[in-house]
């Protein structure tokens, strides 16, 4: 324990010397953790809204090109059947049966030749 006497000044112990110091260094590396964690943990919740903006926004324009293709004729869809590029996306449009076209709207095939299917669709056309 230590004692206090007037008029002499209070001697700190050689066994704790620099604790005060070593604790602040503590404190102030476990806030300095703490900030950059959520200043990560903000970044990757910024990045994942404009990921889902951007996926929003391709939906929102493939649906857009479906509805376009949906009245298309006859003719047009015998034209376009097979997998073909269309501006932004990849459409596959097949005709399962005489009076049927199923049109599939992806994304460009990217790592392993996938295509990522956005919107998809069967068609009903009367046979000629």
């Amino acid at each position: 324990m230590i004692r206090i006497r007037q008029g002499k000044r209070l001697q700190t112990p050689v066994a704790f010397r620099g604790t005060v110091l070593l604790e602040v260094i503590v404190a102030l590396t476990l806030v300095a953790v703490a900030g950059v964690s959520l200043l990560e943990l903000t970044m990757q919740a910024a990045s994942a809204a404009g990921a889902a903006r951007q996926r929003a926004e391709m939906v929102a324009d493939a649906n857009a090109f479906l509805e376009s293709i949906s009245l298309w004729p006859r003719a047009d869809l015998d034209r376009h059947i097979g997998r073909r590029r269309e501006g932004k996306f990849e459409v596959l449009t097949e005709r399962p049966t005489p009076t049927l076209y199923h049109v599939v709207i992806g994304a460009p095939e990217s790592n392993g030749g996938q295509q990522h299917v956005i919107v998809e669709t069967t068609l009903y056309r009367q046979a000629p």
